[in-house]
């Protein structure tokens, strides 16, 4: 599953989508490297994220091209104090500063239409 930019601001080079769906319609997403993230692992890893790094990098690679600037895991509980709707997925909805303006170009493009996140963790078979 791939997750589009939702919003982009020019003026501040920020993109704005979601970083991973953990849950949707009632459903654990798998994604397309054939992984599902249970929602408490999805929120864990992403609050360590923004605690000790919030940079971003592109497809993987190189060095940090911006770095986050907006987090919100919507886990059942968040939806509910936010007064959210409650179909929305369980995921983690991200905005990012691009400082580098190849990038921002191919954002603004197209050519750099969804997020990817990238991470760790032991593998379990489902």
């Amino acid at each position: 599953m791939s997750f589009q930019v939702l919003k982009s601001d020019d003026s501040q080079h920020i993109v704005m989508g979601w970083g991973s769906v953990s849950i949707s319609d009632g459903e654990l997403i798998t994604d397309l490297q054939g992984d599902q993230i249970e929602p408490d692992e999805l929120e864990k890893a992403v609050f360590e994220f923004m605690s000790n790094s919030r940079e971003s990098g592109m497809m993987h690679e190189g060095q940090p091209i911006g770095h986050v600037v907006a987090s919100l895991v919507t886990t059942p509980d968040v939806v509910k104090a936010f007064g959210l709707p409650e179909d929305l997925p369980v995921g983690w909805i991200l905005g990012v500063k691009v400082t580098d303006d190849a990038v921002w170009a191919k954002v603004v493009s197209g050519e750099l239409s969804a997020f990817s996140i990238q991470g760790r963790s032991e593998r379990e078979a489902v």
